[in-house]
């Protein structure tokens, strides 16, 4: 007979797909499925997408991995995760608004400016622990009071992506902290809505959802929505995180020191920490983990793996994105000295920068189209370096690898060249399903299977493989990373002008 063993589902409503896990309690993954989903570029400064798109493929996603098992299972509940800061408005019939604005529009300059202005510095880093940058919640909020005001009248509630797909499976309005914690709202000190911010920034508290702890059950799964889900209706739903601390728990980055790297459409870098009274820097994020008491500083660059799909679909290749990317293979370091900056949508780290745009610096008619996917591989790589730098400010001992998830985990060109510009090794770990893998988890301790997340990754989570940087190209690496980061800063002024 076979036996039955307790599981969950993980989702995660990622920008360009929807990817959903049912996890046993032993770590083996019984099916999991991937559901792609379209995202609207209004101009070069604005992303939308439809938030009913995000239910939609998250039903067939997971009908499908409901229908593809044959696996004897006693489901215990879903874990959500999802993009942190998209904002998604809700009217008083629970109807969408407008299209979400995602978490790599960079139309709110102004609004950014405000905020820092009329907050100060001081205040938002005792508070929310970040300054104002285009990418957060806040700056959206206020950009919809002064550019769509009938809009913002209808306004009844704010959601974050994955809190709206937990409002359609349970009627319920909640987020959790680590996803709250990347709206310019919360109080990361506190663990709740900031009322200082909130007041400040004329923002009814009302709208906002209510926190509860990652673990634990946020609602059940309704009769409506367990007929579109094609789930038992009274499941649990648990509160889950944001992408990227959900994603750290896949890897068992919930430790200070450890390191994650995730290399997906966007890029970054992050490490726990347990004390927060000197953040200080405002360059890189600080931001709640899902475990409490534990926060994260964290870097990111907004076009990593979208910089090489970029690419891909301006040289027109029929290739496989496998393919595309060892073709690099025989090509030499430094793509015979041709750099690319990737700020295809402007860049957060270090420089907190919209109009910083991407592009290549050495490009002559002795380059191929290889040495043009390599150039763009090491550029995304060189921006990951420069939040690492950035980390090593803090009083932080790292450890001497970094866990690396996301499309990039499955390829050996982007492990060695990462080794190699960061001058750690890159480890891989079992689990590649990054962010739903942690709802999944996450789902399995609120179900009692753990008594923690700590407990969960000793039990769940190993590392499969080390890739070691090179000595040979140490110091070409590190004399390209130097020439690297004094092109932004003679490109800044022209930026700013164009």
């Amino acid at each position: 007979m076979t036996p039955i063993f307790n599981a969950t589902i993980g989702i995660d409503i990622g920008t360009t797909s929807v990817k959903s896990v049912l996890l046993g309690e032993n770590g083996t993954i019984f099916a999991e499925s991937e559901i792609q989903i379209d995202v609207n570029r209004v101009d070069s400064f604005s992303t939308e997408q439809d938030p009913n798109d995000w239910w939609i493929a998250t039903c067939q996603s997971v009908r499908k991995i409901i229908k593809t098992t044959d696996s004897k299972f006693n489901l215990l509940g879903v874990g959500l995760s999802g993009q942190m800061h998209s904002s998604v408005f809700i009217d008083q019939k629970n109807e969408v608004i407008r299209p979400a604005i995602l978490w790599n529009d960079v139309r709110t300059k102004s609004e950014c400016e405000f905020i820092n202005r009329n907050i100060g510095l001081d205040v938002l880093t005792r508070t929310v622990g970040n300054i104002a940058i285009e990418g957060f919640t806040a700056p959206k909020v206020l950009w919809l009071r002064n550019q769509e005001p009938n809009n913002y009248k209808k306004v009844k509630k704010l959601l974050l992506p994955k809190d709206f797909v937990r409002f359609k499976m349970t009627g319920e309005f909640v987020t959790e902290p680590s996803d709250a914690a990347g709206t310019l709202l919360f109080d990361i000190y506190q663990g709740k809505w900031s009322q200082e911010i909130l007041s400040k920034l004329s923002i009814d508290e009302s709208i906002l959802p209510s926190v509860i702890n990652s673990c634990d059950v946020t609602g059940f799964i309704s009769k409506q929505a367990s007929v579109e889900l094609g789930l038992t209706p009274g499941l649990p739903v648990f509160g889950g995180g944001g992408d990227n601390p959900s994603g750290a728990v896949a890897s068992g980055v919930v430790s200070p020191g450890l390191i994650q790297v995730s290399i997906g459409t966007s890029g970054t870098l992050l490490t726990p920490i347990k004390d927060i009274t000197n953040l200080g820097d405002s360059k890189l994020h600080h931001f709640s983990h899902v475990n409490d008491n534990l926060w994260y500083l964290m870097g990111v660059i907004l076009s990593a793996g979208e910089s090489v799909r970029w690419l891909k679909g301006i040289l027109n290749s029929r290739n496989n994105y496998e393919d595309f990317v060892s073709s690099v293979n025989n090509v030499p370091v430094g793509s015979k000295d041709l750099f690319f900056l990737p700020y295809l949508s402007g860049e957060r780290t270090p420089h907190n920068d919209p109009n910083a745009r991407g592009c290549f610096i050495g490009l002559s008619s002795q380059h191929s189209s290889e040495d043009l996917i390599r150039a763009v591989i090491e550029g995304v790589c060189y921006a990951i370096r420069d939040s690492l730098e950035l980390v090593k400010e803090h009083d932080v001992v790292l450890d001497d690898g970094v866990r690396l998830i996301g499309g990039a985990s499955k390829s050996d060109i982007w492990k060695k060249i990462l080794a190699n510009i960061l001058g750690k090794s890159v480890y891989s770990v079992n689990f590649n399903g990054g962010p739903s893998i942690g709802a999944a988890i996450i789902g399995l301790v609120g179900g009692g299977v753990f008594k923690s997340l700590d407990e969960a990754i000793n039990h769940l989570v190993t590392i499969t493989r080390e890739t070691s940087p090179e000595d040979s190209n140490k110091n070409d690496f590190q004399e390209r990373y130097e020439k690297y980061t004094r092109l932004y800063p003679i490109l800044r002024e022209w930026f700013s002008s164009s």
